[in-house]
């Protein structure tokens, strides 16, 4: 009976956690704070107990680790999800949205939440924007050494009045070009001047 006690008292995975853990993600998920731990945690308690998963906490929990990019909280959490899950409608769009970033369709990633915002609660969170759009910025910055104008603005899914923007470092410059072809985008840059984004 002893032993027993003891295992209850040691199990990290136990099943009377899932509420207190639950209400912890939906909180994360209000505010735009982060508990990697915690949501491990519950992930894990899933594997235990699959009948529990939820698949609203599951895509959260997600779209949570999403705004960690580069670092791979995302991948880490993503090899957890309850194979029950795998082909949920709320996960599917966030896998699809992590697919987005990850293969630099950033536009397109926009157009996804713009479209299922109501579905992931955590996309509705400017926070949840902001560290989208730095992790966006960061892969820009990295990959060119200048940019249109216009091209910049739709990768960030930002317009120029937007006070957003005095949060990267950059300058605007006018340039003539002959034809930019670029990473991450669809757009091809004409012959003619324009508005280009140094980011030296």
């Amino acid at each position: 009976m002893a032993a027993n006690s003891d295992q209850n008292k040691t199990n990290p995975y136990d099943e009377q956690m899932l509420t207190t853990l639950q209400n912890n993600v939906l909180a994360q998920s209000k505010s735009g704070s982060y508990d990697f731990d915690v949501n491990r945690t519950l992930l894990k308690i899933y594997q235990v107990y699959p009948e529990k998963a939820n698949s609203e906490i599951t895509a959260n929990i997600l779209a949570l680790a999403l705004m960690r990019l580069p670092h791979t909280d995302y991948v880490s959490l993503s090899f957890l999800v309850p194979v029950r899950l795998i082909n949920n409608p709320q996960v599917a769009l966030v896998q699809n949205a992590a697919e987005l970033l990850q293969e630099g369709k950033f536009v397109q990633f926009w157009e996804l939440v713009e479209d299922s915002n109501s579905a992931i609660a955590i996309f509705q969170q400017n926070i949840f924007r902001k560290a989208i759009r730095n992790f966006i910025f960061g892969c820009i910055k990295n990959t060119f050494r200048d940019m249109r104008k216009d091209d910049f603005y739709a990768l960030l899914d930002l317009n120029e009045n937007e006070s957003d923007l005095m949060e990267f470092p950059f300058s605007v410059v006018s340039h003539t070009i002959q034809t930019l072809l670029h990473l991450f985008t669809p757009f091809v840059g004409t012959r003619g001047d324009c508005d280009i984004i140094d980011f030296r």
